[in-house]
């Protein structure tokens, strides 16, 4: 057997060692599918709190903090994936859909863009001011009217006074041109007044005023009640004016279905001094005096005291101012009729007549007392006028 040497010894082993040492190549395929492990991967510097070694695939634990970028990001992510967490506003771009939103009326919920409050707020109208006990724009009418600053013939205002009693204290109630008061009804809406002070006004309008009045009781103190001076138009309708005077002078005045009663003075009643004035179911416990221009239909006089102390008639109509005229039909008083201008007289009641101005024509009327007095040579015509017998009248 041949010997071999210490040299070829060193060779060999020399060589041997740089086999070992040499590249292996070796194929990816060689790993088969789902064989890498959790444990396999290493961990990013500075995680916790995860197990990477046990399981398979890439754990929270393998992914450094901050290295996945926007772009590894696509599609949405579920909530499930998010948690509870919160937004700035910046973070909010475009609509969000209100499938994505909790609508509803609840505690918790967004309501639609196109819902609505009519159940729970009163509607506002454009230049209406809303007077209530509760719920309205203002609770004192006062107030209401000192908010309008800037009503004209192309804006004007309504004030709405919803049901209640307003008690204006000692103070009045000043109306403001193109400015119309309406209450709620005249057994739900009241304005008084309760205490006095050099005018006991309820309602006054100074000057050439537009304003009407209605669906209101005015109840006054000391016999004032209505004041309207130098108006150039007034409507006072479907109201009760109780313990005052209405008085009314203006180029036109209008008093639609009226009841007016002032128990405490039989004289101060219903006045109204000057233009054309138009009165239509106006009923009153004292006298109405009109120095105007008048077209009556359906005036009611009823005196609580129709004598005075002397036992004389006293007058429930009073149509004055000789260089008027007056048209009255369908009217009645148990006090007497007092006429000084030219006066048509149709289709009515009256106690007696005092005519003190010419011509007068009487038609169709009942005379209770069968009296007609003429003074100062007043021609007084009558046609189908009766007294309380039913017997003719023959006047002058």
């Amino acid at each position: 057997m041949r010997r071999v040497g210490s040299r070829a010894v060193s060779w060999l082993v020399v060589a041997a060692v740089a086999a070992m040492l040499s590249p292996v190549s070796m194929s990816y395929a060689a790993v088969l599918s789902d064989e890498v492990t959790s444990s396999k991967l290493k961990e990013a510097d500075g995680t916790s709190g995860q197990n990477t070694n046990s399981g398979s695939g890439v754990k929270t634990g393998h992914i450094q903090d901050g290295a996945v970028t926007d772009v590894k990001i696509t599609g949405t992510i579920s909530g499930s994936k998010l948690g509870a967490h919160g937004h700035n506003a910046s973070d909010v771009v475009g609509i969000i859909s209100t499938s994505n939103l909790p609508l509803g009326t609840a505690s918790g919920t967004v309501a639609a863009g196109d819902h609505n409050h009519d159940s729970v707020y009163q509607k506002k109208y454009a230049k209406v001011i809303v007077v209530a006990k509760s719920g309205g724009d203002y609770n004192n009418i006062l107030d209401a009217m000192n908010s309008i600053t800037d009503a004209s013939s192309v804006n004007p205002y309504l004030i709405k006074v919803f049901p209640g009693i307003y008690d204006l204290g000692a103070q009045v109630l000043s109306l403001k041109s193109y400015v119309d008061i309406e209450g709620s009804g005249i057994n739900v809406t009241e304005l008084k007044r309760t205490l006095s002070n050099t005018e006991n006004w309820v309602i006054f309008s100074n000057g050439c005023n537009f304003n009407e009045v209605r669906n209101i009781t005015l109840t006054g103190h000391n016999d004032s009640t209505v004041m309207v001076n130098n108006g150039c138009y007034f409507s006072i309708k479907d109201a009760v004016v109780n313990n005052g005077l209405l008085y009314i002078n203006s180029n036109k005045s209008l008093i639609r279905e009226v009841k007016h009663s002032n128990p405490t003075n039989p004289y101060a009643g219903i006045q109204i001094t000057a233009g054309d004035a138009f009165l239509y179911n106006v009923e009153s416990d004292v006298a109405a005096e009109i120095h105007s221009n008048a077209t009556i239909d359906g005036l009611r006089v009823t005196l609580a005291n129709t004598n005075d102390l002397y036992g004389n008639r006293l007058p429930g109509i009073r149509l004055l101012s000789s260089w008027t005229k007056a048209i009255l039909t369908n009217s009645s008083t148990n006090g007497a009729l007092e006429i000084n201008k030219n006066v048509t007289l149709r289709n009515s009641s009256v106690f007696s007549v005092n005519a003190n101005y010419n011509p007068v024509f009487i038609a169709n009327t009942l005379i209770d007392s069968g009296q007609v007095t003429v003074t100062n040579s007043a021609v007084v015509k009558c046609n189908g006028v009766f007294n309380s017998n039913f017997d003719t009248i023959t006047c002058q």
